[in-house]
């Protein structure tokens, strides 16, 4: 079962979505690599990304488990909870970015509780991004907004500042109309004065009048 989502989103911190990019360029081929993930409110954020050894080539990647077993380790003896790495990026070098066969078996093999994020980018930019949950029923949520976010609250407090400091709202500043408002008894009538735009126009357009007498002759139709 697939689903479009529209209140999901994936969120990469500024570095992790730096380093991906970066990844994702100096690779001669494809690439690939996990992340850990913290729920919030509004989706789930990418907070760390790590490159696991791994085999690549121009048409897909093959990570190696025991530096993935590694990996876990070292973040259980950290004292990090190894079950956040829910994340699994990977690029399609210069090609465009879809769900191949082979990503779709990757994505089941990673199921290692109840849902997964993926991200597929390319060397131009490009991401597609999905939620793969797994229990208690196997449902895909494809095409989740990507963007970067920042969990700086002092970056937030300063820009807050800035805006307070150096960003004046105005009114709302409506153009004069070309012709005043006038009482409606006094307008002439629809067809008249239509013929009389369409004889202003000719005469402009072939040259009989300059622009400034254009514009001078509509306001005299309009007052008129």
């Amino acid at each position: 079962m697939k689903l479009t989502a529209e209140d999901i989103g994936l969120f990469l911190l500024p570095e992790v979505e730096e380093r991906m990019r970066h990844y994702t360029n100096l690779a001669a081929g494809e690439v690939s690599g996990l992340g850990t993930v913290e729920e919030f409110n509004g989706g789930f954020l990418v907070t760390d990304l790590f490159l696991p050894k791994q085999t690549c080539s121009p048409g897909g990647t093959e990570l190696d488990q025991e530096s993935v077993a590694t990996l876990l380790m070292e973040l259980d003896q950290a004292g990090k909870d190894s079950g956040a790495l829910r994340y699994w990026f990977h690029s399609h070098g210069d090609l465009d970015v879809f769900w191949s066969r082979t990503d779709e078996e990757c994505i089941n093999n990673l199921a290692n509780g109840d849902y997964v994020l993926s991200l597929v980018t390319n060397k131009r930019g490009h991401m597609l991004a999905r939620l793969d949950i797994f229990r208690p029923v196997r449902v895909t949520i494809d095409q989740v907004p990507v963007s970067v976010r920042s969990t700086s609250e002092s970056l937030v407090e300063r820009c807050r500042q800035e805006v307070a400091m150096n960003v004046e709202s105005a009114p709302l500043q409506f153009a004069r109309p070309l012709f005043p408002p006038r009482q409606p008894e006094l307008l002439p009538v629809w067809g008249e004065v239509r013929d009389d735009l369409d004889e202003l126009e000719e005469q402009f357009m072939a040259g009989e009048l300059t622009w400034q007498e254009y514009e001078d002759r509509l306001r005299e139709v309009g007052n008129g």
